[in-house]
Formats: structure tokens, C-alpha cells, sequence
């Protein structure tokens, strides 16, 4: 699998990060040793000689630095879950997996058997082995490369591949973009879907006769619709002071950002799903999910809801009961939203169960399909929180008043999604975002929670209104939002006061997307999605994005040549991240960040066999503290389905 042509794609043109050996033999140390090898290279050379095992020698150093890079990625990234609850898939090499094997087993860790052609080998992380032959011990080439492409496709997001060159000959290269280039397996991997631009050299030897290299490289947590916005330039350079590294692009940028911002599943959460289990998010998720929103002002939670179960019912309700409407209000009102401004027609207009955002983007709240979806959830979720059923409330939002019980298989009641919203609701004092910092217990001075009944000033979350579940439909040809906030600042002397008003996000149909050529989504799909600006939810950065002169323009930036409004809003653009989310993927987002509903560009099925073709189904629940109430979303008008 080596190829000596320069033919690699741009996207491997990387800074690659490169560990020492003094660092990678110190940080082993805490773990112990894997090997009985000696680490002293004149030994090893001669022993290669004598023996002609320089290839064998070579794995087990390999093996060493890739295990322990495995065991400390997974204790630094996730400290709550104990490794004999990861996954690890080999390369399908009997006699060089070994090694690996071997020491990996050795410390808990599951290693994944892909002799079964069935699916459902999700690994949190894969170990590819290549050498300049591709062929050992008889294995089918051909069936050897779908099985890697199956590790590859199967690897959850946030999850890494190590890749292992033993070359045996003359060295590589003298840097790691040259064996990069070298190897045909790494010039195919997308980076649309792998974060190439910062692979990681975690190994590298060559003793005379054989080198061989150890790559780390990531599966991006939440990959970037790019086909989006094209007028947003891709490959301008962010300002020193907002890059992670040097000569950092504009979709670099959004990538690293939307990797930050995103909250990623084990294999074992997700096998947990595929038996109709819902594994909650940890502790350690929770929090991570509460600063990712204080931040950036939005988090994506991967895989938290099943599609099968949960959303794509409602998906299907929205779209059934969208049809009806458009038959009805056409038909009585004399309005055709599918074709806005057609003569004889009169202007859309905002009816009980839906509102025109835009033409060709309705917000539909109700409807026959969704009312009995919602009838049937409500009553089994008020049943396991311990809630007297009240058919009004099908109608309008829900008040908790405390942490009550436990719901499974819920979108509003989700559990995990609940303890999100009200630690971030409710922070403590260690908890300021705007850097208060105090020993005082001060939730105890809030003496006026006695009145109407509350339980004192304990600190426990306040109590949280939960609206019933919507759609935002975006239909083919429906274009940018303006960038804009759903709810204002309550007060204008702070920053940032914590978040009172957050939105559930998690789509209602699978869109068809741009995968790369293992079948990984690339995060392209002409339906689209919502960007957010990162950060504006604060009241001093969307300020200086929205001044008239340059007053927004980052400091310690080169690319802009004139200060004007005009350059406020490319750093705008520069902010801007567009999340592309999968069936069960959710996203959660603070009101006061800008955001818009993105352009959707699907074309309609030709046949009009799917009148639903490239419709993009956006499900949310608003969810705010008790005493707030946003009006215009449930305003009662007049209806579309009264009898």
C-alpha cells in the first residue's frame, strides 16, 4: 500500500505534530513495559542482523508507542469510562496484529473480531497495518481493503486511526508529509472527515534495514457542511489571535471549532443503541455539553436520540401534516406556500399551527399527526415523571418544579438533555462565566425562594418550562436567513448573564448526503442546516461585529486591508460554523446567539413519486426558566385543521 507517486491530495499538505521520544518513554513509564525487547538501538541493530527480525522488532516498538498513545487518549479523553469499555479494531493481518493484540488485551481493552460480515463493529478507535508488499500470510487483498474500509466507516466520531508503515528498505523520508504522501491509504483519507492537517507522528524508527512509522489521525466529532454559503470564502487566513495554528484557513477554523463544541459517543454507548438502549450522557459529558454552550453558545451532542423510535416518527408526522396544510389553506385561504407570489394567490400568512418564517420556511407547531404523536408521548412521559396528565398542556408548554424522575425514549423529556438545560440554567458561583470567583455557598442568600410555595434557598435547579415539540420545514429553494437572535439580552450592564432561554435542535429525516469513498458522511448535503456565530452570544462580541467602522476586526489580523462594516462582517463570516447533523444527533443552543436558517438547495423529485423530496425537517423544543414565556410562538390565531 505504498506508492512512491507525489500525487497526494492538497489536504495533506500538514503541519504534522511530532513527539519526542524522551516524552513518549516517560509518559510509558506510569504504564509499565510491553515489551522484553532492549531499548538500546545498538543491541536492536544487531540483533536485526544476526536474526534477519528487523520487521518484528520494528512492530513490537510499534506496538509500544501505539498502545500507549491508545491507553492515554482514552484516560485524557474520557476519564469517566474505564477502558474495558473501548473498542479497538485491527487491521486484518493475523501475524502482525499480534503485538498489538497482545497489549491491548493486556490492559482491558476490547479488541473487535471483524471476521463477522455483519454491522454494528463500532470502534472507538483502529490500527491499520501497511507495508510495501500489502500482501502477508495469503490474506485476500481485496476482502483486506473492504475490511479496513469497514474500521474506517465504523469508526465513531471523536475516534482515531493509527496507522502503522513498516517499510522494509530504504527510509520513507526524511519528514512525516513525505510519508504521508507516500502511502495511498492516508492520500485517501477525506478531510472532510479525518483532521489531517493535524496528524500526529507518535513514532518513528529506522535502524538499516527497516523503518517503520506510527500516524495518529481523528475522525472529525461533527463534520461541516462546506457546500454550503458558497460565498463564504473557505480558504482565507483567520487572524493570529482566533487560529489554533499557523496559517490556519477559514474551514479549518470552523472545523476545530465545531470539534470543540461537539460531545461525542463511545462504541459501547452506541452498541448500547443498536439493542434499543439509551445510554445517558456521563457526568464528565454533562459538564463538558453546559461550558461548550457558556462558550461557544452552542453544543452538538452526537447520537442522543434513537431515529428509529424518536425522531424519525416525528419527522414523518411533520411532513404528513405539512401536506394537509398547504391542500387546506390553498383551497380556503387562497394561499400557496410551495409557490410564494404566484399570481392570483394571496400572501401567506401565520395561522395557530404554523407561521411563515420565509418563503418556503414555515415553523408548524400542530397539526392531526402530530397532535396524537404528542398525546401518546405526553402521557407515557407525565406517567414516568410522576406528573398529573392534564390534556391542556398538550397544547402549550410543561413546568417542572423539580428534578423529577426519569424518562426514557422521550425528546422533550430526555434526561440528559434536561440536566444540560439546568445547570446551565442554574450556575453556582464556581460556575460564572463571567469569571466570579468565591468561596460563599451564595445560592443560600436567595432567601425569596420560600415564597409561593418553593423549597428555600437550597440550590437546586429552579424550576424549567418545557414547550411542546415544533418543526422549522425549510423546503426546496428556500433561501439564506438574515442573521438574527430568537430572544434579546433581559439586562445590558453584564457581558453575559447566564443563559435563561436555550433550543433543542435534532433533524426529522435523513437527508441524502456527499459521503467520501468509504461511505463516511462528508457533512455536504444540499438540504442544508443552521449556522451559528460562536461567541455572540455575548453582548461585547456581537457588538463589535455589528459596529459601522472596524472596531470588530480581531486584533493582531493581517487580511483585512480597509476598517470598515464591511470588514466586521467577514470576521462574522469567520465565526461562523454550520454543523451538519445526523438522524439522532441534537444540538442545543443559547437564543441570544446569531444564528440563520441556511439555504436549502435540494431539487424536487422530477417524477413527483416523493412530494417530500429534499424537504428538511428541523425538530426543536424551546426550553426556558418558569417565569419566561416567549408569546409569539404560541400566539392563538386563527386555525388551519378547525372543523
Amino acid at each position: 500500500s505504498y506508492s512512491r507517486s507525489t500525487h497526494a491530495t492538497a489536504h495533506f499538505q500538514a503541519k504534522i505534530v511530532t513527539a519526542t521520544m524522551s516524552d513518549e518513554e516517560d509518559a510509558f513509564a506510569a504504564f509499565g513495559s510491553d515489551s522484553d525487547q532492549s531499548d538500546d538501538d545498538g543491541e536492536d541493530a544487531n540483533a536485526a542482523a544476526s536474526s534477519g527480525s528487523s520487521d518484528s522488532i520494528q512492530l513490537e516498538r510499534a506496538a509500544d508507542a501505539a498502545v500507549l498513545h491508545i491507553t492515554t487518549t482514552f484516560l485524557s479523553h474520557r476519564k469517566s469510562t474505564h477502558l474495558s469499555h473501548r473498542h479497538v479494531a485491527l487491521s486484518p493481518s493475523s501475524v502482525r496484529s499480534t503485538a498489538f493484540m497482545q497489549r491491548l488485551t493486556s490492559r482491558g481493552v476490547k479488541i473487535l473480531s471483524l471476521d463477522d460480515s455483519s454491522d454494528g463493529a463500532i470502534a472507538d478507535a483502529g490500527v491499520l497495518l501497511y507495508d510495501s508488499k500489502c500482501v502477508e500470510d495469503d490474506i485476500d487483498t481485496g476482502v483486506c481493503k473492504e475490511k479496513e474500509k469497514k474500521i474506517r466507516r465504523d469508526l465513531v466520531k471523536g475516534g482515531f486511526l493509527l496507522l502503522c508503515l513498516l517499510n522494509s528498505g530504504e527510509q520513507i523520508g526524511n519528514s512525516t508529509k513525505e510519508a504521508l504522501k507516500a502511502c495511498d491509504a492516508c492520500s485517501r483519507l477525506s478531510s472532510l472527515v479525518y483532521d489531517v492537517e493535524n496528524a500526529q507522528l507518535i513514532h518513528s524508527r529506522h535502524d538499516g534495514q527497516s523503518e517503520c512509522i506510527v500516524i495518529a489521525v481523528t475522525k472529525r466529532p461533527c463534520p461541516i457542511n462546506s457546500i454550503s454559503c458558497p460565498w463564504k470564502d473557505l480558504h482565507t487566513a483567520v487572524p493570529t489571535n482566533m487560529a489554533h495554528r499557523a496559517g490556519e484557513t477559514s474551514l479549518e477554523h470552523e472545523q476545530a471549532i465545531a470539534a470543540r463544541a461537539t460531545i461525542t459517543r463511545t462504541a459501547e454507548e452506541m452498541r448500547s443503541f443498536q439493542d434499543k438502549k439509551y445510554p445517558g450522557l456521563s457526568d464528565e459529558s454533562i459538564r463538558a455539553a453546559v461550558r461548550s454552550i457558556q462558550a461557544y453558545g452552542f453544543v452538538v451532542l452526537n447520537s442522543i436520540f434513537d431515529p428509529e423510535t424518536q425522531t424519525q416518527p416525528w419527522g414523518d408526522a411533520t411532513l404528513q401534516d405539512f401536506s394537509k396544510a398547504a391542500e387546506i389553506i390553498k383551497d380556503r385561504d387562497k394561499v400557496d406556500v410551495l409557490n410564494p407570489g404566484r399570481d392570483g394567490m394571496n400572501d401567506p400568512l401565520n395561522y395557530r399551527e404554523m407561521a411563515m418564517r420565509e418563503d418556503l420556511r414555515v415553523d408548524l407547531r400542530n397539526g392531526p399527526a402530530m397532535y396524537a404523536l404528542r398525546a401518546e408521548e405526553n402521557e407515557r412521559a407525565y406517567r414516568g415523571l410522576g406528573l398529573e396528565i392534564d390534556t391542556d398542556e398538550d397544547k402549550g408548554p410543561t413546568i417542572l418544579t423539580k428534578e423529577e424522575g426519569t424518562v426514557d425514549g422521550s425528546i422533550r423529556f430526555h434526561p440528559s438533555i434536561l440536566r444540560i438545560v439546568r445547570a446551565l440554567f442554574n450556575p453556582h458561583a464556581e460556575d460564572d462565566i463571567n469569571g466570579g470567583n468565591t468561596t460563599t455557598k451564595l445560592y443560600s442568600g436567595n432567601f425569596g425562594r420560600w415564597n409561593f410555595g418553593g423549597a428555600g434557598p437550597d440550590g437546586t435547579p429552579q424550576p424549567l418550562r418545557i414547550g411542546q415539540l415544533g418543526t422549522v420545514l425549510s423546503l426546496p429553494g428556500s433561501g439564506d436567513q438574515a442573521m438574527h437572535a430568537d430572544t434579546p439580552h433581559l439586562f445590558e450592564h453584564i457581558d453575559c448573564l447566564p443563559c435563561h432561554y436555550a433550543n433543542l435542535f435534532t433533524p426529522g429525516k435523513a437527508q441524502e448526503g456527499i459521503l467520501d469513498e468509504d461511505g463516511c458522511f462528508t457533512g455536504g448535503t444540499h438540504a442544508a442546516g443552521t449556522s451559528f456565530v460562536y461567541g455572540s452570544h455575548r453582548l461585547s462580541v456581537t457588538a463589535k461585529m455589528t459596529a459601522e467602522d472596524a472596531s470588530g476586526v480581531e486584533q493582531g489580523s493581517t487580511i483585512f486591508s480597509a476598517a470598515s462594516s464591511e470588514s466586521n462582517e467577514r470576521v462574522m463570516h469567520l465565526r461562523m460554523i454550520r454543523p451538519s447533523l445526523e438522524m439522532g444527533d441534537a444540538l442545543i443552543f443559547d437564543t441570544r446567539v446569531l444564528h440563520q436558517g441556511l439555504a436549502n438547495t435540494s431539487t424536487l423529485d422530477k417524477d413527483a413519486a416523493d412530494t417530500n423530496e429534499g424537504r428538511r425537517p428541523m425538530l426543536y423544543v424551546n426550553l426556558t426558566h418558569s417565569w419566561f414565556h416567549d408569546p409569539k410562538n404560541w400566539d392563538d390565531r386563527k386555525g388551519i385543521f378547525d372543523s
